[in-house]
């Protein structure tokens, strides 16, 4: 028998107090762990992955993403005061997203590369949201995904997205009337000349001469 003196007190007080800390310990974890993203399921801690998404689509994490802007500059010398958008070319906004697609649900992972390959397949603008801002009528231009050990069943992901400019183009109807010729008008009426159609290298095919064979 060992003595309570020996022990630091009575050995169940120091059980009790024990389990008291270990408790006190674990409400500490599952609390930490709620905050980072965590979440308690039956007494064990149960990873979330965060919600993250490139475009619509679910991945990961997103590791870089790399804004392009570029523009093309005229080599002539234009004179000063002139109007620079003749001369410089705004080339489209270019975004490249490096990412991950994590091995934690094989059947999510490969549902978001199917559809991140639909994505470059169809061709489809969309939304994309960055860090510093959204860019809309954004088109994926390239998409690549690498899987390699250690992490077998994660994919290593870098895509292209390049933005559409459109353009409005206005049209205005002008009376056929205004653009009819007049004794003032100068030179032939050719409103409704036409080039003549020819045949220029047509044969027409000649029936054989039979009556000089016997």
């Amino acid at each position: 028998m060992v003595g309570n003196a020996l022990l630091g007190g009575n050995i169940v007080t120091i059980m009790a107090r024990t389990i008291i800390r270990m408790k006190a310990r674990a409400a500490a974890l599952a609390f930490r762990a709620r905050a980072a993203g965590l979440q308690v399921l039956g007494g064990e801690l149960e990873y979330q992955p965060p919600q993250v998404v490139l475009g619509c689509i679910p991945i990961s994490v997103k590791k870089q993403e790399a804004h392009t802007y570029r523009a093309d500059i005229t080599q002539h010398a234009v004179e000063s005061g002139v109007n620079l958008t003749d001369h410089i070319i705004l080339q489209p906004v270019r975004v490249d997203v490096s990412f991950e697609i994590t091995n934690w649900d094989l059947a999510n992972a490969q549902q978001s590369h199917d559809l991140l390959t639909k994505l470059w397949e169809d061709r489809i603008p969309l939304d994309l949201e960055t860090k510093h801002g959204i860019l809309k009528d954004m088109v994926m231009t390239s998409y690549s995904a690498e899987n390699s050990v250690p992490n077998w069943g994660a994919l290593d992901c870098r895509a292209s997205f390049t933005q559409l400019k459109y353009i409005t183009i206005e049209s205005v109807k002008f009376p056929k009337e205004n653009v009819a010729p007049t004794a003032n008008t100068g030179g032939p009426d050719n409103s409704k000349s036409a080039v003549t159609e020819k045949k220029t290298g047509r044969q027409v095919p000649q029936e054989p001469d039979t009556t000089s064979m016997d």
